[in-house]
């Protein structure tokens, strides 16, 4: 999160909200962050996700195509 958060304000991004799932295994969408982040998605809540990598929001590449899916709607 450091990361992200050292890039947003370089960018001069306001970050609103941190998603975390700490030692919890990437490889499933039902993580209390995740679908915290999705609902939040779909309510309009953000315009950006900054992640440090893509396999931080999911280990499976049909789980990425999908979240990225529900963020374009």
């Amino acid at each position: 999160m450091r990361s992200c958060r050292a890039f947003a304000a370089k960018q001069g991004i306001e970050v609103m909200e941190e998603y975390s799932d700490r030692n919890v295994s990437g490889a499933s969408l039902i993580r209390s962050g995740m679908q915290k982040m999705l609902r939040d998605s779909q309510a309009g809540r953000f315009d950006i996700v900054f992640s440090e990598a893509m396999d931080r929001l999911s280990c499976s590449q049909s789980d990425i195509a999908a979240i990225f899916e529900r963020f374009q709607f």
